[in-house]
């Protein structure tokens, strides 16, 4: 016969247990959530950065200024839809948009504006070393080039 404290002690073991089994099952979910949302409604994007086959190559020079990039179209054409891709020590890719740059103007792209270029927008972290940098614009076709900066 399971007498008051034989029960009130099962009664929080069993209680500890099902604690346990649930915070476990919770912990599964959470690592797979956005596997399993993904599943679902795969994200998109926030910004492409596909260079086409037949992009033109343009003229642009790069410098580090304090804080930022500043790119400057050495190009004889105005650009549009101006995307800069940085990639990290790590490989990791960083994107930013700038406005569209006229022939001869130059633009400074804050390192605050990068960020992944997934739907997550995760920024570029601050010690970043930028190991390349490439260019997608567009004018009356597509035009990239990847730079050397100093």
């Amino acid at each position: 016969m399971v007498t008051g404290t034989r029960r009130v002690r099962l009664l929080v073991l069993v209680s500890i247990l099902a604690g346990c089994i649930i915070i476990s099952l919770l912990a599964l979910v959470d690592v797979h959530f956005n596997q399993i949302a993904d599943w679902f409604a795969p994200p998109k994007d926030w910004v492409e950065f596909k260079v086409p086959d037949g992009a033109r190559q343009v003229r642009a020079s790069i410098q580090k200024v304090n804080q930022a990039f500043r790119i400057c179209n050495e190009d004889g054409v105005d650009w549009s839809d101006v995307t800069v891709r940085m990639t990290g020590m790590y490989n990791a890719p960083y994107v930013a948009q700038t406005k569209p740059l006229n022939t001869g103007a130059c633009v400074d792209v804050r390192f605050s504006e990068f960020a992944e270029p997934s739907w997550k927008r995760m920024r570029m972290p601050p010690n970043e070393v930028a190991t390349k940098i490439e260019l997608l614009v567009t004018y009356k076709s597509k035009g990239y080039v990847s730079l050397q900066y100093r």
